[in-house]
This record gives C-alpha cells, structure tokens and sequence, in this order.
C-alpha cells in the first residue's frame, strides 16, 4: 500500500465533500437536532418532568405565597380564564389546573367557605388525582396549623373532557403522528424525488418547452401525490378503526397539511439538481417537521421554535379533531393559519418555477 496514493484519495474526498452541500447538511442536520433536543434542556430531568399545573390566581396569592411548588413536584403555569385553563387542559399543555379563591378564611367554621377548585382530565387515573388531593390538603393543613379536618376552605375536584376521553390509549394517541408521517414522505421525498429524476432524464426541460402555465404545472405535479396521500391516510384509518372524533374536521386538515408538504416538496425540488441532493434537503426537513412537534412539549424553548414549523399546526389539528371537544378548543385558528402558510408557499414555488421556465 502506497501511504501517498491513500493520503491523495482522502484530501480528494475532503475537497469534493466541502464543496457538496448535501454532505454538510446531512452530517449537520443531526447535529442541530442534538442541540435542540438535549443541549438546549439546561434543567435536570427531575425538573423538566414535573407535572405543568394552570393556575388562575394572582402570582401574590397567600396561598402561592405559602405552598412551594417546586416541593410539591409542580411547574405553575398562570391563566385568565377558566375556558383557556380548559382549552389548555384538553390539549395537554398543562396537566390540571388550580382555581384559587380571592380570599382565605381564618375560621374553619367560615359560611360559605372560599372554594378551591381543581380541573383535571377526565381520563386521569383515580389514584394520581387521590394521591394530589391528599398532598394538598396535608400542605393546606400544615399552613394553617391545622392537625385534622375541616379546612378553612372547600376544595372541589372536577374532571373535564367526559366519558370520550377515558377511551385514549397510547396507541391511540400516536395516530396523529404516524398520520403526518405519511404526509411527509411522499411530500418531502416521494414527489422532489420523482421530479429529480425527470431533471436528470431532461424531461423536465421538454415539459417547460411546452404551452402549460407555472399553476397548471404546480397542480398537475400534485395532483396524484394529493391522492396518494389521501389514500394511504384512508387505508391507516380504515385498518385501525379510527373513525372517532370529528373527521370532517380530521379530513380537512388532513387534506390542508398534504397539499402543504408537497408545496414545500415542490420548492426542494426546484432547487435541488439530483435526486441526492432532494434526499439530503428532504430527510431533514422531514426530521424537523417530524419531531419538533412532536416534542414541543417538553421544552418552553421547543415550543416557541414549534410555532415556527408548519407541521405544528397540522398535528395539533389533528389531535383537536381526533380526540378534543371542540367547543373548548380552538381549531379555526389552526385551518386558517394552515391556510395562510399554504398561500405563502404556493406564491414562493409558483416564482421559483416561473424562474426554472425562464432559465430553459
């Protein structure tokens, strides 16, 4: 073996890698993706974990004042509303809330005594929300010096979600994901890759020769993978049984999010020149869109990137539609911001291809 041929071959790779952006993104993507995801998380795990309580209360609450979340095991998040306490409940932002009263009697004998309400999701098991009750009273009892009931003020335990809730599963609830996975994968790769291919053949060229209009072209090139799309999300529904909820609503979001991931798919592939290239800029869009959502909510940090990535709006719509009271949540603000980012993206592809006809 000749020492000098290797070290030739390896600064010859090195070159061509420097100068091929789809190397560096490959070897970068996973690198970003550690940062987000671990790097990023400066809280230990112990703390990350801790239930997310809803709080409607003042911050300068007596009872705030007096009882230690941290020791507790709870992260306070603070509310207005009761309907956005809900809201936030039903979409698993926060675990339960707290409705604290104005005031704290001073007599255990007190009438009426001041409530104190807990909202909590009905499929929540008896046993955590027992086990709750009791740290709560006993922390209630201790502030106020009190070794026995009854407390100087009423608490009340009220679940929200009713009877549909408590059929969730785990499985279940990975649905939504494993549905815009499908998405994802003939937007992000199955269509950039197809047209990357007619590139490198020379037929895309021929089919910019030809009297079609940059809309017709857009249209035409989506059209089938829309249905594939459609079909194969059918297919999952079907098999699995999953025909709870508001499919209406699950179906037009279903449809809103597939014609986003091949708009996008569509920009890869005009920009990209082989069908390498797609697959780099494709696999990690397609990581992104995946996981940033589907881990928001374990990081503030994360779920102010999430708003930043389309797909949040898609999966989240889908989560509504699925298993959520829409009457308590908000979906029409998820469509139409869906809606708005889908004309954004259909303006930027439909200048990248008008520059693509006018270069041929």
């Amino acid at each position: 073996m000749n020492p000098r041929r290797i070290k030739a071959l390896v600064r010859k790779d090195i070159f061509e890698a420097v100068r091929n952006y789809h190397i560096l993104l490959l070897v970068a993507t996973p690198i970003i993706l550690s940062l987000l995801f671990s790097n990023l998380f400066s809280e230990s795990r112990s703390k990350t974990m801790m239930p997310r309580v809803g709080i409607i209360a003042p911050a300068d609450h007596p009872l705030l004042l007096q009882l230690n979340p941290e020791k507790l095991g709870l992260r306070l998040v603070f509310f207005h509303t009761r309907a956005e306490l809900e809201a936030k409940i039903a979409e698993s932002d926060v675990s339960l809330g707290l409705i604290l009263p104005t005031g704290i009697a001073t007599r255990s004998e007190l009438i009426p005594k001041p409530r104190l309400t807990m909202v909590y999701p009905a499929e929540t098991p008896e046993y955590l929300v027992e086990r709750f009750q009791r740290t709560l009273e006993d922390e209630l009892r201790k502030m106020f010096s009190i070794a026995a009931p009854p407390l100087p003020l009423d608490i009340a335990w009220e679940p929200i979600g009713g009877n549909a809730a408590k059929q969730r599963s785990f499985g279940g609830d990975m649905f939504p994901m494993l549905v815009l996975m499908a998405m994802g994968m003939m937007g992000l790769l199955g269509l950039p890759l197809s047209m990357a291919e007619e590139r490198e053949k020379k037929t895309l060229d021929a089919l910019f020769l030809t009297p079609i209009t940059t809309g017709e072209l857009i249209v035409g090139k989506c059209l089938f993978s829309f249905f594939m799309q459609l079909l194969t999300i059918f297919a999952m529904v079907a098999l699995n049984s999953r025909w709870e909820g508001h499919q209406p609503y699950f179906w037009l979001i279903t449809s809103l999010g597939s014609t986003l991931f091949l708009l996008v798919g569509l920009f890869v592939a005009s920009i990209a020149r082989t069908q390498g290239t797609v697959n780099a800029l494709g696999s990690s869009l397609f990581l992104c869109f995946q996981m940033v959502p589907t881990l928001s909510a374990s990081s503030p940090f994360l779920q102010t990137v999430a708003h930043l990535v389309p797909s949040t709006y898609i999966l989240r719509g889908l989560k509504k539609a699925l298993f959520l009271d829409l009457s308590k949540v908000d979906i029409t603000t998820d469509i139409l911001t869906l809606f708005g980012i889908i004309v954004i993206c259909y303006s930027i592809l439909h200048l990248s291809f008008h520059r693509l006809e006018a270069d041929t």
